[in-house]
């Protein structure tokens, strides 16, 4: 019963992600600590949140502006800027 609980506490959440692209760890993490060690929670976490936005990342790769990304300062460029 506890091990449903703990699924559905993380399906909400990466729900939630999947709509919005935010919001995964603030829901599950806090919930989730109630019922297992912190240190394996933040482990989870991580794990699930990689996952979840490289899933995400390659399903709406075609909706992309790559023009915007190319936009971005950098490092490099923000480095230069400064100067």
């Amino acid at each position: 019963m506890e091990t449903l609980l703990l699924a559905l506490i993380v399906f909400v959440g990466y729900t939630v992600f999947g709509v919005t692209g935010f919001g995964a760890s603030p829901i599950t993490v806090p919930v989730l600590a109630h019922f297992l060690p912190l240190p394996f929670v933040l482990s989870l976490a991580a794990a699930l949140d990689l996952g979840s936005a490289a899933a995400l990342g390659v399903h709406t790769e075609k909706q992309a502006d790559v023009r915007e990304l190319l936009a971005l300062p950098t490092p490099r460029r923000s480095a230069r800027r400064s100067r």
